[in-house]
């Protein structure tokens, strides 16, 4: 995950889902922590987008003209979607951020929505 506004802007976050520990990384080093959901006054979902990229839409087009690469394109449209999302934090004692992930980290971040 990237902070994309706020404090921080372009740091790396990541979550340790053993500790419910999210850290904001600058330059190799943790800048902030805070405990989830102890620490954030308000934790807020902002927009949740589904899509497939350029690359999949044209396998799934050429092999959608064959009855045997139907069965490829099919599951592909299912299961293949990609996911980014952006959420808000706001911490009880900092400025709040927005924090923008991928498809691997809405489900360890999914719980706190």
């Amino acid at each position: 995950m990237r902070i994309i506004e706020g404090d921080n802007l372009g740091s790396e976050v990541t979550f340790l889902p053993s500790e419910s520990l999210l850290q904001i990384h600058a330059r190799l080093m943790v800048v902030k922590s805070y405990k989830l959901p102890q620490d954030m006054h308000a934790i807020s979902l902002l927009e949740k987008h589904y899509y497939h990229s350029f690359e999949q839409w044209l396998i799934m087009i050429i092999a959608g003209l064959t009855i045997i690469g139907l069965l490829i394109a099919i599951p592909m449209y299912w299961w293949g979607k990609k996911l980014n999302f952006k959420m808000r934090f706001e911490p009880k004692r900092d400025e709040p951020f927005i924090v923008l992930g991928d498809k691997y980290d809405w489900k360890r971040m999914q719980v706190f929505v």
